[in-house]
């Protein structure tokens, strides 16, 4: 059994140095999707350390009411997790209109490094989180590269548009967690060697019960 984990480590660890070197010279899209995602599945999986999600699922909707929210009860929710102790918090909503309770939010999201999505609209004009919060929260862009199959494996470090440059949402994320410098213009493709199903989900209206 040892021999055979060993084999598979060694096979995946040669594939995946096989499409580096092949991305690195732009080989063949088409090939290198079709030789990664196997490669991906192959590398053994981690459990998850950095990371856990406050969801606002169906049940919190039905609880606490339709969507959008009171901002004081999104300010309620980075409370919680800053004082989980949480390095940084990444709100995953796009909040570009003032409303009442943003300065309950401000200082909840001053309490904390934060990051918030922001979006290109149809003039490839950035939504950017509103006024009142812009001094609370960095805006991140929020955007996955679409492959030629259709499918979303990849992620712009910086994206650009007129004069103004935002880095990706996750990667401004880790940046402000460990304080390491966003890559400039570079494609990211994670690897997803800690799978989505195995990061730790909380629903929004259980942890305000």
């Amino acid at each position: 059994m040892l021999r055979t984990a060993a084999a598979r480590s060694i096979v995946a660890v040669i594939t995946g140095v096989v499409v580096t070197i092949l991305a690195a010279f732009h080989v063949g899209a088409s090939f290198d999707v079709a030789v990664r995602d196997p490669a991906v599945r192959l590398l053994p999986e981690r459990a998850p350390r950095y990371t856990a999600v406050i969801a606002i699922d169906e049940a919190s909707l039905q609880r606490d009411g339709p969507w959008p929210w009171p901002r004081t009860r999104l300010a309620a929710l980075v409370d919680i997790a800053a004082h989980a102790g949480a390095a940084a918090v990444a709100v995953d909503i796009l909040l570009p209109e003032s409303r009442p309770g943003d300065e309950a939010l401000a200082a909840a999201l001053r309490g904390v490094p934060s990051v918030a999505a922001a979006a290109l609209d149809e003039k490839a004009r950035w939504i950017l989180p509103a006024p009142s919060l812009r001094d609370a929260v960095s805006a991140a862009h929020a955007s996955f590269e679409l492959d030629h199959d259709g499918v979303l494996r990849r992620v712009v470090a910086t994206k650009q548009s007129d004069a103004l440059v935002l880095s990706a949402l996750p990667v401004h994320l880790a940046s402000s967690a460990t304080r390491r410098p966003v890559p400039t213009g570079r494609t990211l493709a994670p690897a997803f060697r800690v799978p989505p199903r195995r990061i730790p989900v909380v629903a929004s209206h259980y942890i305000q019960q």
